[in-house]
């Protein structure tokens, strides 16, 4: 009688651990296959029973790999766009009108790996070589050759438990590359990054809610620009705030801080290519030799949002950013002929934008409409946007842009950049090419 109890109670062990779920048979399947064996050792199970127990508990595995699969957070977008060009005014040569059809897909999927930890991908149209951009223009892969596709996100996500910070606070930490945690969608958010750059490296932010109207934030990052001798870097400090002013009145605002180090040659001669000055000497030749470079950039943004009328929602946002290290790190040249327009330059370490935007795309339409002033050293030119400038500083620019939900899923957006130089002249050159010009975007995106 004692053995008969002695084998139920074995039984119902291991029918225990094979019902224990990812917490046992998922993180330890030799735990069950130890158990099973002691069973069948000591007589408690005989062969039969004890392959059948082995057989469910493989099929319990396999049903376990496949349900992790099938947990991935799928989601993506297409969209197609018309651009056109037109450079009736270009200040160096008569460059012709320019029309072309291009489109960008992303495929995007997001898999919780326990309580605290997500991984996530992502993969993009595009060229590999142009981080700003991840689309995909129509002709440029010869007799309709198949086009490019990469890896634009790959990260892991610790998410802190609620019970560690309580319910007022959230901490999260992200290692890999990764959208960028350091732009907002309170407005448009050109001057300092593309949207398109995924940095990669680490990045950490903290929120606190002390009251309800109350929001605090605090973001920092750690990205690699470029691996070689000197691994060129940034770190990023950013605070910020989102204030509840009334029922229909929202107040906000960030501070952030950019250290880049370590900056080298050919970090410079991308820079110098989009705008920056102070590479060259007076005849135009690069000043080979320059490392070691650093340049300390401040930026202040802020918002109000304004819902008092239902369906014409407003909103007024404004940036300033300076570099503090101008001065040393673009140093300004002297063209040897005074005589000539834009024979000198000074620090240029200032850009600024303004914009609003009222509507809501979702009822009637958005409507919003910016201007910006980037001075040619504001910050390093190769990570500011791409669309507003051409993704070159030095220049001021005007954007007005509309846009509607047509269908579910499917929006209808038109673009309007118009964008000149700030100073011209033979230190300018890289950026005066191409300026005074009209860019139209009309795009069709549709989201899954």
């Amino acid at each position: 009688m004692r053995r008969r109890q002695t084998g139920v109670c074995a039984l119902w062990v291991a029918a225990a651990l094979l019902a224990a779920g990812p917490g046992v048979a998922t993180e330890d399947d030799s735990v069950v296959t130890e158990v099973l064996e002691i069973l069948k050792q000591r007589g408690i199970v005989d062969e039969q029973e004890y392959q059948r127990l082995s057989l469910k508990n493989h099929s319990y595995e396999q049903q376990q790999d496949e349900g992790f699969l099938s947990r991935i957070e799928w989601s993506g977008d297409l969209r197609l766009r018309l651009e056109n060009f037109w450079f009736d005014r270009d200040p160096v040569e008569d460059r012709p009108n320019r029309n072309r059809g291009r489109y960008r897909l992303r495929i995007a999927g997001k898999v919780p790996i326990n309580e605290v930890l997500k991984a996530g991908f992502r993969v993009t149209s595009g060229s590999p070589d142009d981080p700003r951009s991840t689309n995909q223009t129509f002709g440029s892969s010869d007799d309709f050759n198949n086009d490019p596709f990469n890896i634009d996100q790959a990260y892991l996500t610790f998410t802190a438990p609620r019970d560690w910070l309580g319910e007022e606070s959230t901490f999260s930490a992200t290692g890999g590359k990764m959208s960028n945690p350091l732009r907002w969608k309170n407005g448009k958010d050109y001057m300092l990054w593309d949207g398109d750059i995924t940095p990669e490296g680490a990045a950490a932010k903290y929120q606190y809610r002390p009251s309800e109207p109350w929001t605090l934030y605090a973001n920092t990052g750690y990205f690699i620009a470029r691996e070689n001798s000197g691994d060129p870097h940034v770190l990023a400090l950013q605070g910020g705030t989102s204030y509840e002013a009334s029922e229909d009145v929202e107040l906000g605002g960030r501070l952030s801080w950019y250290d880049w180090s370590s900056l080298t040659e050919d970090f410079f001669r991308v820079a110098a290519g989009d705008g920056n000055t102070g590479f060259t000497d007076a005849t135009g030749a690069f000043r080979s030799g320059l490392t070691d470079g650093s340049a300390k950039i401040g930026e202040l943004a802020a918002y109000v949002r304004w819902n008092g009328l239902e369906d014409w929602p407003l909103l007024v946002y404004g940036h300033y950013a300076k570099n503090f290290e101008a001065e040393s790190l673009f140093v300004p040249v002297t063209h040897p002929d005074p005589t000539i327009a834009g024979s000198s330059a000074g620090e240029e370490d200032a850009g600024w934008g303004i914009g609003a935007e009222i509507g809501d795309k979702k009822k009637y339409v958005k409507v919003g409409l910016g201007y910006y002033q980037l001075e040619a050293n504001f910050t390093p030119a190769m990570f500011i946007d791409s669309d507003l400038t051409d993704g070159k500083t030095n220049r001021k620019a005007w954007t007005l842009y509309f846009s509607r939900q047509i269908l579910r899923n499917t929006d209808v957006n038109v673009t309007l950049f118009k964008s000149d130089r700030l100073e011209s002249g033979p230190l300018f050159a890289e950026s005066v090419g191409g300026s005074d010009r009209y860019r139209l975007q009309t795009d069709i995106n549709v989201k899954f």
